[in-house]
């Protein structure tokens, strides 16, 4: 090495430094949400909750079968709702954002309906309601498949404003290709 290469290197920028950043997670607030989140979803309490959460989904059902113009009723029982299995209702703690804060959904309600007793035509139910930090719900999708008529099809509800209402409606055609059916401008 000579003398020159020796101040070529002592020149030359010294390589910078990565700092890491320390991210401190903000807690998560669960009080406004209205299940009792460290009991099980088959206490009276959380089935009295989930029995208002399928009230709702069943109007924003109705909704969508209107707007969508689907020759069909479709609606979930409470009392279908599968607690043990794959797939399964369940609720979902999230977690932190990768910066540290507050997920804008705190936490997730996923449900399945298993097919009701009399119908031979095994109707299927499932989706999930994701739950603001106030508590309300925000957003989520249900997927509804109704053998008789092979009708299958998938409701996007959301809020426009501060009301939970129909989003998107996506069901099968003769293609058995997956097509927007209805959409809120």
């Amino acid at each position: 090495m000579g003398l020159l290469d020796f101040f070529k290197k002592r020149l030359a920028p010294a390589p910078e430094e990565k700092k890491e950043e320390v991210i401190i997670a903000s807690p998560i607030d669960y009080s406004a949400v209205p299940f009792q989140l460290e009991q099980p979803l088959t206490t009276e309490d959380n089935r009295r909750v989930l029995n208002q959460c399928m009230d709702t989904m069943n109007r924003l059902l109705k909704l969508a079968g209107e707007k969508a113009e689907i020759p069909t009723d479709f609606a979930i029982r409470s009392e279908d709702l599968i607690f043990t299995g794959v797939p399964c209702t369940c609720l979902e703690k999230c977690p932190n954002t990768k910066t540290g804060k507050v997920p804008r959904y705190i936490v997730i309600l996923h449900f399945a309906a298993k097919p009701t007793p009399e119908s031979e035509a095994s109707d299927q139910y499932s989706g999930k309601i994701f739950f603001l930090q106030d508590g309300a719900p925000g957003k989520g999708f249900i997927s509804c498949w109704k053998n008789e008529n092979k009708i299958h099809a998938t409701i996007h509800f959301g809020l426009k404003g501060s009301t939970l209402t129909v989003k998107k409606v996506e069901g099968l055609n003769n293609q058995d290709e997956m097509v927007v059916l209805y959409k809120d401008l």
